[in-house]
């Protein structure tokens, strides 16, 4: 069974709510063989959901789905470099 995290960062015109919906979609596409240990979403130009995600013991987690790539070039780096020393991959929710 993998475990799992979702990161989502939303865009400037995007709601809240549809955003919810969204995830609740995605999280009904994956089978039984994964285990969602946490969902951040974070406004648009906010971190403090990353933040969050990045002090929780990523070890446990084997993937990592986020939304889209972050365009924030330090953000987008962070994740990779945990990627790598944490041992877990980061998809595209839309994979």
């Amino acid at each position: 069974m993998a475990n799992v995290a979702i990161y989502y960062r939303l865009t400037k015109s995007e709601d809240t709510g549809q955003v919810i919906q969204f995830i609740n979609e995605e999280i009904h596409k994956f089978d039984d063989q994964h285990l969602i240990k946490g969902v951040f979403v974070d406004d648009h130009k906010d971190r403090t959901q990353l933040n969050e995600l990045v002090n929780q013991p990523l070890h446990e987690i084997d993937k990592l789905f986020i939304n889209e790539e972050i365009d924030d070039e330090f953000d987008w780096k962070l994740l990779n470099e945990l990627a790598k020393t944490e041992g877990f991959t980061i998809h595209l929710l839309s994979e």
